[in-house]
């Protein structure tokens, strides 16, 4: 189906929501500005004056007082100021976008010749308050590991020496606020531990005592003497390697209404491997944090359907996912090991490949592949949920595609079709070999189009989400023969049918070619 309108929604993420409006009000280059002003931890009328001067001259002056004054900062003291860590995270990001990643150098370089300044003239904590370490938000902002490498060789360094408990408590406190920079990566809640255990005299050794309650996190890590990382999966423990705990860095894309290219962006994530067999590719998880997001679509959506209504808040604990639906090859390794409850076809694909994804398998057979899989390795595998599939599609987007208001045959495998005003593409008329095209802001690949994938959760008999869960749970219904639910859209599908909300249903044992999936690894602690 054609779909020409060129209709714009409001965004529906809450920070976004809140940025965009304060844009509105504003413009741009308060907006601007506020980027700007994201970069210290704690304002003053001083700091974001400067920051203007510096950055914006051609920015108004009072445009200083509109932001310290709005809903992007709170008052924390007198002339003191902060941003909520979601709308500080936005604006960095947005920072980065619009003046590129020399802008936070030269931001990092401002501050360090601010804050000296400010030392020879005024009282010391205050200007501490500003933040200490402003070499630490660039890394956080451009290298998120090393940023955690260089904090917590800090942290360890301090708990090793003689300092009194007022300079534990403070650097402790802003180990805190940089955590909160890093929140997107999943290094947060094991800063968070070790700045407890600063503030608390104890020790930040490299002792498997470290691995104590990641709760925030969903799942537990230690970092052991020996540089051994453990990660708890539910009751069972798994111990790997900490070289085998991997960062993916990436490029990520995004296009106009009419398919062009208008900006990219390099991305890092996290995984790690689940090795199946010698001479095929492991699966590879990543590490999906935690988060909320609107579920489903806005009524101006072009090509949207009703059984996406209404839209609804929901917030989705951290797991692991798939990089790419399994593969022929990962299939044929998992079938070969001993049933639960079901037989598995080793080859059931019609289209042939190792690396093209497994189709022409049931929801039945997708759970037994899972079920088979746990017993395996010792983890919990499963399918996702219709939440947990479409908050790692979104990948942190209020847009109908991960790439922006459309997509083309160039970012995904489907009919070729015109969703909005790009052209025409190219029908390949059969999967195509997975991760071949631009991954989204989460590292995954083939989230729009080429298989639709199989979740967990029951088709339910309102056809809405009226009653869905608001956790990111399963939505189950008491009928074991009800439809099962699909996402992502497929290569003999056209656009419409791969956006991000798009919904689709199938009897559980319906096997075809344009139906596969991909695992979710539960992240828990014990």
């Amino acid at each position: 189906m054609v779909i020409s309108s060129r209709r714009q929604h409001f965004p529906k993420d809450p920070t976004e929501q809140r940025v965009q409006a304060f844009k509105q009000r504003y413009g741009q280059q308060a907006t601007h500005l506020a980027a700007h002003a994201a970069f210290p931890l704690t304002l003053t009328t001083d700091v974001v004056y400067c920051l203007r001067e510096t950055f914006l001259p051609e920015c108004p002056w009072y445009a200083s007082a509109d932001i310290l004054l709005s809903g992007l900062c709170t008052p924390a003291g007198h002339d003191l100021y902060e941003m909520e860590a979601a709308t500080r995270r936005y604006l960095l990001r947005y920072l980065r976008d619009q003046f590129t990643e020399n802008r936070i150098k030269d931001l990092e370089h401002f501050m360090v010749a601010y804050l000296r300044h400010r030392l020879t003239t005024e009282d010391s904590d205050r200007s501490l308050i500003l933040g200490e370490k402003p070499h630490w938000t660039a890394l956080a902002c451009l290298r998120p590991g090393k940023a955690f490498d260089e904090i917590r060789q800090t942290l360890e360094q301090l708990a090793l020496g003689e300092v009194d408990s007022a300079d534990r408590f403070r650097l402790a406190s802003l180990v805190e606020s940089y955590g909160d920079f890093l929140a997107d990566r999943g290094y947060q809640p094991m800063l968070l531990d070790m700045a407890d255990r600063v503030a608390e005299g104890e020790p930040v050794d490299a002792t498997a005592e470290l691995a104590s309650d990641l709760k925030t996190a969903g799942f537990t890590v230690s970092l052991v003497d020996f540089e051994i990382a453990t990660v708890t999966f539910g009751g069972a423990v798994a111990e790997v390697q900490e070289a085998d705990l991997k960062s993916f860095d990436f490029r990520t894309v995004t296009v106009n209404d009419q398919g062009e290219e208008v900006h990219t962006e390099t991305g890092q994530a996290f995984y790690f491997e689940e090795v199946l067999a010698e001479n095929v590719h492991s699966l590879k998880l990543m590490a999906i944090p935690s988060g909320e997001f609107m579920m489903g679509s806005p009524e101006d959506e072009p090509g949207r359907y009703s059984d996406e209504s209404p839209q609804h808040l929901v917030k989705v604990s951290p797991f692991f996912m798939g990089q790419t639906p399994v593969t022929q090859a990962q299939w044929r390794v998992v079938a070969a090991l001993p049933e639960q409850e079901h037989d598995l076809n080793p080859d059931p694909a019609r289209f042939k490949g190792d690396e093209r994804p497994v189709e022409q398998v049931s929801w039945y057979e997708a759970v037994e592949f899972c079920a088979r899989l746990s017993e395996h390795t010792g983890r919990t595998y499963r399918l996702p949920t219709e939440a947990e599939w479409e908050y790692a599609c979104r990948a942190d987007t209020a847009t109908p595609f991960s790439f922006g208001p459309t997509i083309t045959t160039e970012l995904a495998s489907y009919d070729g079709s015109v969703y909005l005003n790009e052209p025409e593409g190219n029908s390949r008329d059969e999967t195509t070999p997975v991760g071949q095209f631009p991954p989204n802001a989460f590292g995954l690949y083939d989230m729009h189009g080429n298989l639709w994938e199989w979740c967990q959760d029951h088709w339910p008999e309102s056809e809405s989400y009226e009653g869905a869960p608001s956790d990111g749970s399963a939505w189950i219904s008491e009928n074991k023969d009800a439809r099962r639910i699909n996402r992502g859209g497929s290569w003999d599908f056209n656009p419409r049918n791969c956006r991000s909300a798009c919904r689709n249903n199938n009897n559980p044992g319906f096997r075809y070619v344009v139906i596969g999936f991909r695992v979710v690894c539960e992240a828990r602690s014990r």
